[in-house]
C-alpha cells in the first residue's frame, strides 16, 4: 500500500507593475486568483512565510528586482528518501 504524498504549496514573492506604480506581490503557484500586494519586499516575504507555514508542506521563493531567485524558504517535513 502506498502513502499519498502531500503536495508542496509554493508562494512566489516578486515585483510587479500595479497601475502606475510598482508593488511586491505574493502569488500562490498554480492559483492565478490568489495574489496579495504589499508596499515593500519585507512585508511581502513576511506574508508569504505566514501562508507557507500554514500548509503541511510550504515553500517561499523570493525573486529580486531582476526576476532571478534570491532566497528560498521551505517549511514542513520533507518526504523520506528511498533508495532506488
Amino acid at each position: 500500500m502506498t502513502k499519498a504524498l502531500a503536495t508542496r504549496v509554493v508562494y512566489h514573492v516578486a515585483r510587479v507593475r500595479w497601475d502606475t506604480d510598482w508593488k511586491w506581490a505574493v502569488k500562490r503557484e498554480g492559483e492565478p486568483a490568489e495574489i496579495y500586494y504589499c508596499e515593500t519586499q519585507k512585508l511581502a516575504i513576511e506574508a508569504a512565510k505566514k501562508l507557507a507555514k500554514a500548509a503541511p508542506l510550504g515553500q517561499v521563493v523570493v525573486h529580486g528586482r531582476n526576476g532571478r531567485i534570491r532566497l528560498e524558504y521551505t517549511y514542513g517535513k520533507d518526504p523520506e528518501r528511498h533508495k532506488g
